[in-house]
């Protein structure tokens, strides 16, 4: 596995166009570790918000299955994320199925590493990232400090839909062109799990803070 990597800065995250406008997101340390992209709206506060409407996870572009990341895995993937975030998120924040005033509606994306701003992402990204990614948590302990898989996150009022929160998280100092993977090794979705738990965990924390509490 040959890395290129870079300095920390703005150009470390992929822009995949999931979210709606990335000019408004600013680099800063995670608390969990490591470098995010955050923005956060000053509207959102405990003050106004008391719920949450849970999206499934997504995988962002649709990725392709192929033989080392068969449909299954994939599918299996985007399940436990889902099941670890409402885990994490339902003993701090009220979930709801039902948009109103004061709740706030989550969408979350898994996506991938860094490259040209407006660059489009084939359907092959994903699964390569997928196994890039498993490859890392396995040598590493089961957090890699610079995953080539990334995490974005999109909170909107449920009424309005004005962005209330906007995260990207992971996915940095890793470029794809410039590593060389052996993607014939089957992905491990146990190798996954503790980064897919970190990073739902670390969400939820962040989220929680912006709701009343339960």
């Amino acid at each position: 596995l040959a890395v290129a990597t870079a300095s920390p800065s703005d150009d470390d995250f992929q822009r995949t166009r999931f979210l709606p406008d990335y000019s408004l997101l600013r680099m800063e340390p995670s608390p969990a570790g490591g470098k995010r992209m955050l923005y956060v709206s000053p509207d959102f506060t405990p003050d106004h918000y008391d719920a949450l409407i849970l999206e499934p996870a997504i995988y962002f572009p649709e990725p392709e299955p192929s033989i080392e990341v068969p449909a299954e895995t994939l599918m299996l993937s985007g399940h436990y994320l889902d099941s670890s975030l409402r885990k994490s998120l339902a003993t701090r924040v009220q979930l709801t199925d039902t948009p109103g005033k004061g709740v706030a509606r989550w969408r979350m994306a898994l996506t991938t590493a860094n490259g040209e701003e407006g660059e489009k992402l084939d359907k092959s990204t994903l699964p390569v990232a997928l196994v890039m990614t498993s490859t890392m948590a396995a040598t590493e302990g089961g957090l890699p400090k610079d995953p080539v898989l990334a995490l974005e996150l999109q909170i909107t009022d449920s009424l309005t839909q004005a962005p209330l929160l906007m995260l990207v998280r992971g996915g940095t100092d890793r470029d794809l062109r410039a590593v060389h993977a052996d993607t014939r090794a089957p992905l491990s979705l146990e190798t996954l799990k503790p980064l897919f738990d970190h990073w739902a965990e670390s969400a939820a924390q962040q989220a929680s803070l912006y709701f009343k509490p339960l």
